[in-house]
């Protein structure tokens, strides 16, 4: 499989990582590096385990996803159905049409500033209906665009 990479050298899209990470470690507990962020996604797992944190923390999320395969490995057929389970409870969240993914879009790693764009929007939306401290560390993020172009 060809995996497109990003240009990295596009200091709005390292950025936009780099917050992105530092969100789902504070959220999940993790530890994934910025420079590692597309391949720690391609299994699923921890945007199935996103949707369990956001329930938690979000009035207005759908119930995160229970069932999910945690030991799928990058590329199988359990990374494709953890993917698509957090794709439709996307839809259920009501995240915009044009920031939707396809699991492929994950699992091959092809689409890492689609990710990202989807991500943020998530921590955006969440962000915004919480007044917690960690909330307030994306205050600055602006909420009005959420389709970022690169």
């Amino acid at each position: 499989s060809v995996t497109i990479s990003p240009d990295l050298s596009e200091p709005s899209l390292v950025e936009d990582i780099d917050i992105v990470t530092e969100w789902l470690n504070e959220l999940l507990d993790t530890d994934v590096c910025s420079s590692s962020l597309g391949r720690e996604l391609q299994t699923g797992t921890r945007l199935c385990q996103l949707t369990q944190a956001l329930n938690k923390s979000a009035s207005d999320a759908p119930t995160g996803i229970k069932r999910y395969h945690v030991s799928a490995a990058p590329e199988s057929i359990q990374a494709r159905d953890n993917i698509s389970s957090f794709c439709l409870w996307c839809v259920m969240y009501q995240v915009p049409p044009v920031l939707l993914l396809s699991p492929e879009d994950v699992v091959f790693n092809k689409n890492l500033p689609g990710v990202v764009s989807l991500l943020l929007f998530l921590l955006r939306k969440s962000s915004s209906r919480k007044s917690s401290t960690s909330s307030t560390r994306y205050a600055h993020l602006d909420t009005s665009c959420y389709c970022c172009c690169y």
